[in-house]
């Protein structure tokens, strides 16, 4: 017969909540004969145990729980991303930018060990992938840098033959999760892209690419992603966002056909930077990331409105892009955060149209640290470089000289992100956009610091820029519902609406008449309008932005733009003469570009952004409850 165990107080306690007082052993009555006593104490035995179970007291040793245990699943040169388990929680598909960092490609790596394998080979950037619920195929996305469309593909998860499923714009927020297959791995759930700025989860079928809409999402608000199929296939979580950076966490419930089963239910009330749901095992909660100026911490909440979240607290310091195994008993994430570098290329002499293919133009490091530093401006005298970057914690605008030394935080906004910093004609002001909660406005700050005048106060405005006198300020704004280039007075006034057929980034012209402007956010055509409004057209159809809409540069010169065919092989730098129709090749710099970049006064300096990577390892965490 097995032995119990049971406290004392224990016991005591439970037949006391029946109202049943046991005497004090003084108390207790004569022993009864010998012969009585064992059939007493088994029948003690008896009572015992139905009171310990009844009680909920522990009747048996606890079994020992392993250890949480995180270990490094990648430790390779380059950057690694966007990891997902197999079904059987085995395997990661990830990506990669190859041991010679020359391409971003999916690769799939054994828990346990073993050489990865890969499984795509094509010069695009290849990422987000999803594996199907069956084992049989991968979803992903891919996308050729510099163009507004990105493609959905399956491919088999042992490799082979890819299949195109649709396509869809580059959205401005890239989700985590991109992808989330229905259990009969017949439909993909994602996030859908219906402009840059705003997204509906969408049900796409596997076999055919049709989609159908599965929420609506406010007017106004940047929609729906991130989604997260329940493990019984009945509800998604996922990201509702209000602005770029507001969001929280949502509930969909699904009919057996995966749609839409009524309206999303919110489940999380926080103020700011919610992302990457996931759910844990038997779906009786939901894990979810939320970041306070540069620090990432880890919330668990159970899937219901009014639940009160609470912090996971045994994982340690937190990267980013988790996925669960199908079992949520193991994570992976990347270890480690996005840096890049300010870099400087002195010009050549202008010697017509048909020089510089050969040219390589060796860039100088001039403004780095561990963090980003990006979106640089030179100052209207050529001597100063404004930028935005978080080395401070949040992403704030910084000054410094032109030769990246006596750098100085100019705005501290401790949160929301500061960006894309430009300075006035007479040197003395910086116009840039904030991520504000609800919202992102434009804003004025002096040179030197000091408290920002906010200059817009509804809808989504971005990408500010002066006129060269310093009387107007052009910006993007999706006020009447579509993104717009628009002007208002840079002393505060109301603001005029300049083109008609879609806008982005808009700089003036050196001689003040036009502005030019991108008609897509991720890259495009760049166009022309005069500053009072009028007719729009293409500047020239081979002169483009390169990854975003404002990612060009304007001088006396001419418009400075950039083309490549692999985007992490460098990049050519590209010299467009309003006057002639000319493009000039001023040469190839063998550096990545990011999303931003800028010219001297003088033309004797070009200035960019590299392209932003990671720094760190696939961490894998099992054992975790």
């Amino acid at each position: 017969m097995a032995r119990v165990y049971a406290l004392k107080s224990e016991l005591d306690a439970w037949w006391s909540s029946r109202g049943i007082h046991l005497l004090p052993e003084s108390e207790l009555p004569p022993v009864p004969r010998r012969k009585n006593r064992r059939k007493i104490w088994l029948a003690a035995a008896a009572a015992v145990a139905l009171g310990a179970v009844l009680a909920g007291v522990r009747l048996f040793p606890r079994l020992a729980v392993p250890a949480l245990r995180i270990t490094p699943f990648t430790s390779y040169v380059g950057e690694v991303a966007y990891p997902s388990f197999s079904p059987d929680g085995r395997q990661v598909v990830f990506t990669w930018n190859g041991e010679k960092q020359d391409n971003y490609d999916l690769y799939i790596k054994l828990i346990g060990g073993g050489d990865p394998l890969r499984l795509t080979r094509n010069p695009a950037y290849d990422s987000w992938a999803a594996w199907s619920p069956d084992g049989r195929q991968i979803a992903f996305s891919r996308w050729f840098v510099g163009k507004p469309e990105a493609q959905i593909l399956v491919i088999p998860a042992l490799g082979g033959a890819e299949r195109l499923i649709g396509t869809g714009l580059v959205p401005e927020i890239w989700p985590i999760p991109v992808f989330a297959w229905s259990r009969d791995s017949r439909w993909l759930l994602c996030g859908y892209p219906e402009s840059v700025t705003r997204t509906a989860l969408t049900r796409i079928a596997v076999d055919t690419g049709e989609r159908q809409r599965l929420s609506t999402p406010p007017q106004g608000w940047w929609g729906d992603d991130s989604p997260v199929l329940s493990p019984d296939g009945s509800e998604l979580a996922f990201i509702r966002r209000h602005g770029p950076q507001e969001g929280n966490v949502y509930l969909l419930a699904l009919t057996p056909d995966f749609l839409a089963a009524g309206e999303p239910r919110q489940i999380t009330h926080e103020d700011c930077c919610v992302s990457n749901p996931l759910w844990t095992a038997g779906g009786r909660e939901i894990l979810y990331l939320k970041r306070d100026t540069d620090i990432t911490a880890m919330y668990r909440v159970a899937p219901s409105p009014g639940a009160r979240p609470r912090p996971v607290t045994t994982i340690g310091t937190l990267g980013a892009q988790f996925s669960a195994s199908p079992q949520a008993d193991k994570l992976i994430y990347v270890s480690g955060a996005m840096d890049s570098d300010l870099w400087r290329v002195e010009l050549p002499a202008v010697a017509g149209p048909s020089d510089g293919h050969d040219r390589v133009l060796a860039p100088t490091r001039v403004l780095s640290s561990s963090r980003m530093d990006a979106m640089p401006d030179f100052s209207p005298d050529g001597k100063r470089v404004a930028f935005c970057s978080n080395r401070s914690g949040s992403m704030e605008i910084w000054v410094a000289d032109a030769d990246g030394t006596n750098t100085r935080q100019v705005t501290s906004f401790d949160g929301p992100q500061a960006l894309l910093p430009r300075w006035s004609p007479d040197g003395t002001q910086i116009a840039f956009h904030a991520n504000t909660p609800g919202d992102r406005d434009i804003y004025v700050i002096s040179a030197e610091g000091g408290k920002p005048r906010q200059m817009t106060t509804s809808a989504i405005n971005y990408a500010a820029s002066w006129s060269h006198d310093g009387t107007w300020l052009y910006f993007t704004s999706d006020r009447t519902g579509e993104f717009q280039c628009w002007k208002m007075p840079s002393r505060g006034g109301p603001a005029v609406q300049l083109t008609r057929q879609g806008g982005y980034g808009g700089i003036e012209s050196s001689d003040g008449k036009l502005l030019y402007y991108a008609k897509t956010f991720a890259s495009g055509v760049i166009w022309q309008v005069p500053v009072e409004g009028g007719e729009e057209k293409p500047v020239h159809p081979a002169v483009r932005s390169f990854r975003v809409a404002w990612n060009f540069a304007v001088t006396a010169k001419g418009i400075y733009t950039a083309a490549t065919e692999n985007a992490l092989a460098g990049f050519s730098l590209l010299l467009f003469h309003p006057a002639s129709g000319e493009i000039e090749v001023l040469g190839r710099i063998p550096k990545s570009l990011g999303r931003s970049l800028a010219v001297s006064p003088d033309d004797r300096w070009f200035l960019f952004q590299d392209f932003p990577a990671g720094h760190g390892d696939l961490m894998l965490v099992e054992n975790f409850r």
